[in-house]
């Protein structure tokens, strides 16, 4: 996979627990903040990785770049 930014390649990454974390410890975290769909659409994770709080991402929030 080929990414537009460090940023953006950092955050599809291992999953960093939110600023203040600690408080859902027992809840299973997602594998990445950023995390790419099987049919290419790109989302943000909430913070329990049980829900996306932002869905088909079309710019890369980080550089701006066009996301494919």
């Amino acid at each position: 996979m080929l990414f537009c930014c460090e940023k953006l390649k950092a955050e599809t990454k291992k999953y960093r627990p939110p600023a203040g974390g600690g408080f859902l410890s027992s809840s299973p975290n997602p594998t990445g903040q950023i995390e790419q769909e099987e049919d290419g659409s790109w989302n943000v994770n909430g913070c329990c990785g049980d829900c996306y709080v932002l869905t088909d991402l079309l710019f890369c929030p980080f550089c701006g770049a066009k996301l494919p």
